[in-house]
């Protein structure tokens, strides 16, 4: 993993635009995820090339892990020329992985942070030993692509759906954009079973001297970041609603792995 053929920028397509600098400023949570300076202390900041501390986070967290998981339940659904489509791809290492599976026509690799799709995905895509060729980066919003109706057999989504603040219009647009019987994948969620959930209670109640069973005021939504935690029945009510089935695996890490059908 950590020997990697070097790359240059000119191995890859140029990634493309979706928005204008205004139209990226309008986007939630934007402004935090296009803030370089706050990336630079992460273990995704690798265009130091050390890729080691991001291996150990992966590693860690059992992201690698979980990923590894989905890639195994993903590679008995799909056929070959698959299309896949990455939202929320981050630095893109998930894209990097996908582009190596044989069955793999191209991966779609859609992200509102410039220098991450820009800058870091290249050298995710070399640290990944990815496949170049198959990957195209595009600066967009989740919520709005411009991919064709049902062009895509496959939307894969790595800690991506929890910085959503409207799910259903985001899995309407994922709906849109697969193709008839098409797939989501979704990894990286944030899991809150009754113990956590316990806790947090008893949490609630010593700071603030309040009982509550409200889900939402337990575990409210971050102002900057932009994450949210939805329960596995959320899961299950936006994509059955939009009108996918769902289907959850349980992940190394102890969290949920959705999976959900275009019907």
């Amino acid at each position: 993993m950590h020997n990697t053929k070097h790359m240059t920028l000119q191995n890859f397509a140029p990634t493309i635009n979706w928005l204008t600098d205004e139209e990226i400023k309008n986007i939630y949570t934007s402004e935090f995820w296009n803030d370089v300076e706050q990336e630079k202390p992460k273990a995704w900041w690798i265009l130091d090339n050390n890729f080691n501390k991001l291996w150990d986070k992966l590693k860690s967290s059992k992201l690698y892990d979980d990923y590894i998981f989905a890639e195994n339940i993903l590679e008995k659904l799909i056929n070959s020329n698959t299309s896949i489509v990455d939202l929320g791809a981050g630095i893109g290492w998930t894209s990097a992985l996908l582009s190596k599976l044989d069955k793999v026509k191209e991966v779609n690799c859609v992200e509102i942070s410039k220098h991450r799709i820009d800058l870091l995905c290249p050298k995710a895509i070399e640290m990944f030993k990815g496949k170049p060729e198959k990957i195209k980066r595009y600066i967009g919003s989740f919520y709005s692509t411009k991919f064709k109706d049902e062009s895509s057999d496959i939307v894969f989504m790595s800690q991506a759906f929890h910085h959503a603040d409207q799910p259903f219009k985001l899995l309407q647009e994922t709906y849109r954009i697969l193709k008839k019987e098409g797939i989501v994948i979704i990894i990286g969620e944030p899991y809150k079973n009754l113990f956590k959930i316990f806790k947090r209670f008893i949490y609630f109640l010593i700071k603030y001297r309040k009982i509550s069973f409200n889900f939402r005021e337990l575990f409210p939504g971050h102002p900057v970041q932009g994450d949210h935690i939805y329960r596995v029945s959320d899961y299950f009510f936006i994509s059955e609603s939009v009108g996918f089935s769902c289907e959850t695996e349980s992940l190394p890490s102890g969290d949920r792995m959705y999976i959900l059908k275009k019907k």
